[in-house]
């Protein structure tokens, strides 16, 4: 028998066909900011919630998402509606894949 823990990578995969993905829309280093702009989504409609993560520099940032969507087309479909109400960017991700945090959110312009 096979030691515990030696399962081949595929057997322990999810199949893809049910992807789902989400909006990221902001970034923030301090979690009492991204909870605020949750409060103010979800007050204008939004599904918004948060997710902590670390950068390769050890970093912890709380990202800002918006939504679940069944295909990357409706994703972008509503990235470009919610760019267009709200002035801002919104990223696609898919949700099996792991975030990367574009570390230019949360500053102020002039503080790099």
């Amino acid at each position: 028998a096979a030691p515990e823990g030696s399962a081949p990578a595929e057997a322990t995969k999810k199949p893809q066909a049910r992807e789902s993905y989400t909006l990221q829309v902001a970034a923030f280093a301090k979690p009492e900011d991204a909870r605020k702009a949750v409060a103010e989504y979800r007050a204008k409609g939004y599904n918004a919630y948060t997710v902590e993560v670390e950068n390769s520099r050890g970093e912890k940032w709380t990202l800002v998402k918006i939504g679940r969507y069944a295909s990357m087309e409706l994703a972008w479909s509503q990235a470009a509606v919610f760019r267009k109400k709200e002035g801002k960017e919104a990223y696609v991700e898919a949700l099996s894949q792991k975030t990367a945090v574009n570390e230019s959110w949360g500053k102020t312009p002039g503080s790099d």
